[in-house]
């Protein structure tokens, strides 16, 4: 797929209704003894005036070993921290860290995401990574998944719908997510600090026809951390059963459905509902999930000069 195509795509992208959405999509074509992997990832959030879009495109050549002879994060990627979501920084680093890599054997690449300074460009390498290896694994040399995952207010929460297609398979993920916002306590430094009685009542769809059905819920936690512990276990049956479903026993980070990922959809929607239309607080919420202990876990959540020059040294080039 040329560049210029999911430049399309991701223009076309609309929400609608929807409070956020995410799109994850991998091409895999070869290109003589290369392979060529074009990836993006498409964050999406609803404001009062103006729908936020927050695209990574990735592009990356293999040669007939895996081995990565080029990849560069293309000049539209925005992030939603703004200036210090430095492009030419974010690039420079995807490069140190996936250059000459082995796409094929490398075990460390769908582990250290923290190494990318930035959870997206990780991400979506964790995802060409994991669909290159499924077309490996399946005797084939070229494929390509697209996947979006919508969330949208109801009267009772949340409806988060995931719609996956990898290569002629179709697989549908339903989730009604039930919460009162008077049950939901956020922390000061942008997390779920506490909440009760939080249910998903979710439904698995191959083809459109039902193949599974899951339930499950939070009575109460009352840190973030036992907040996000919860949140884990809470999302990872489904991603676990599509997995299956697709023969991908391990390692299943071509999707959206990795819990740490749905989960931050839907605290961008939770963030959306209790603060409609309020930017400022999205961006906060954001920071809640990158911010661990006072420590920004990506260069878009850096405070301060200090912050840069201890974590991300060399940010401040690439800034201004």
């Amino acid at each position: 797929m040329q560049i210029k195509q999911v430049n399309k795509i991701i223009d076309n992208l609309f929400l609608g209704d929807t409070l956020a959405m995410r799109t994850l999509s991998c091409n895999v074509d070869k290109n003589g003894d290369d392979t060529v992997i074009t990836s993006f990832q498409c964050n999406m959030a609803q404001m009062k005036t103006t729908d936020i879009k927050l695209p990574t495109v990735i592009q990356y050549v293999l040669d007939d070993n895996g081995i990565v002879k080029s990849v560069e994060l293309m000049d539209n990627f925005k992030g939603s921290q703004g200036i210090s979501c430095a492009h030419g920084y974010l690039n420079k680093r995807l490069k140190e860290i996936v250059s000459g890599i082995s796409f094929k054997e490398d075990k460390n690449i769908l582990r250290d995401d923290v190494a990318f300074f930035c959870r997206h460009t990780f991400e979506v390498t964790a995802a060409s990574v994991s669909f290159y290896r499924y077309l490996q694994a399946n005797g084939l040399s070229e494929g390509a998944f697209y996947e979006e995952t919508r969330a949208d207010e109801t009267e009772a929460g949340l409806l988060v719908v995931d719609k996956l297609a990898c290569n002629d398979i179709h697989l549908n993920t339903e989730e009604k997510i039930l919460f009162s916002p008077s049950n939901i306590k956020m922390t000061n430094d942008g997390k779920i600090g506490s909440l009760m009685d939080f249910k998903v009542i979710g439904t698995i769809l191959k083809d459109a026809k039902t193949i599974d059905c899951f339930e499950e819920t939070i009575k109460h936690e009352n840190t973030p951390e036992l907040v996000i512990m919860s949140m884990m276990r809470l999302f990872n049956y489904p991603w676990k059963r599509v997995g299956r479903e697709l023969g991908i026993k391990r390692n299943f980070m071509c999707t959206n459905l990795v819990p740490s990922s749905v989960y931050g959809v839907m605290v961008q929607a939770i963030a959306l509902t209790l603060f409609p239309n309020n930017y400022n607080y999205f961006q906060h919420a954001m920071a809640g999930l990158q911010r661990n202990n006072d420590v920004p876990l990506c260069a878009g959540m850096v405070v301060n000069f200090e912050e840069i020059k201890k974590y991300f040294p060399g940010l401040e080039k690439y800034m201004f």
